[in-house]
């Protein structure tokens, strides 16, 4: 197995990452960087593991390989979904860590993607509330001052589907720039 990623081998996340250049893919919204800490966690078959390290390392190869190939990495669900049963498409986790010890834990991965290069960090809709009572995607102190400013930050921000039941945004959005947010429900024209 590839250090990290479940039933992976390099060869593969090579070969994954040449198909969607090849498609015209120039964005994965992966990996998923959240380490699984409880048998329970709702991310147990989606994460790499339960072990930051190992999640960390895992994550970092793929961004690697991803970025080898002409495939930008979305490092996801920050700043990470993996200690909780409670699935954001349905409700608000709550994660009750401090600060110090997420930066020793649920950050490592996010960390190691970042330093290995990653585009892109996609928000997770999740409170933790000994760091701040607002939803992370929507949080001044996870995006601005943490993300941007502490952990210097530099590449785009994406946010998970807001239409899911674990962000409550108002009925109409005013987004500057844009007529409307795109969610799973926007249709192409």
């Amino acid at each position: 197995d590839y250090p990290g990623i479940k039933g992976s081998t390099p060869q593969n996340q090579i070969e994954h990452a040449r198909f969607l250049k090849e498609l015209g893919v120039n964005i994965n919204f992966a990996p998923v960087a959240d380490t699984a800490f409880e048998p329970d966690s709702v991310m147990k078959d989606r994460s790499a593991g339960s072990k930051p390290e190992e999640v960390a390392k895992g994550v970092a190869q793929i961004v690697g390989i991803q970025k080898d190939n002409g495939v930008e990495s979305t490092l996801k669900h920050f700043p990470g979904h993996g200690r909780t049963s409670g699935d954001s498409h349905q409700l608000t986790p709550a994660i009750n860590i401090s600060k110090s010890k997420w930066l020793k834990s649920d950050y490592l991965p996010f960390k190691s993607g970042i330093s290995a290069g990653a585009e892109n960090i996609m928000t997770g809709h999740l409170i933790f509330p000994k760091i701040s009572q607002e939803n992370v995607t929507v949080s001044r102190t996870w995006l601005t001052d943490i993300l941007r400013g502490e952990l210097a930050y530099k590449g785009r921000i994406v946010t998970d589907d807001l239409k899911m039941d674990g962000l409550q945004l108002p009925e109409k959005l005013e987004c500057e720039g844009s007529e409307e947010p795109i969610t799973s429900e926007s249709k192409s024209e």
